[in-house]
């Protein structure tokens, strides 16, 4: 039951975190940019990346949660 809850938990963070990053455009969220910048890299499609990614790892963990909690709910 907890690690269901924990699993809902980091993946609504994992979510608004990559939201915040993706949609929002807050790529001052993002580490270490400001060093991949003098890199001339794309900052703006690294921060996208990483936000898709958080995003998907969120809505992962909340799947996870999710199909835990039911699981303990039905006895499996």
């Amino acid at each position: 039951m907890i690690i269901g809850i924990l699993f809902l938990v980091l993946g609504v963070i994992f979510t608004v975190t990559g939201y915040m990053i993706k949609v929002k455009k807050r790529y001052d969220m993002v580490q270490n940019l400001v060093d991949k910048k003098r890199k001339e890299m794309d900052e703006e499609a690294y921060a996208n990346r990483i936000g898709r990614r958080e995003m998907l790892a969120g809505i992962a963990c909340i799947l996870a949660g999710i199909l835990i909690l039911a699981g303990k709910l039905m006895n499996f």
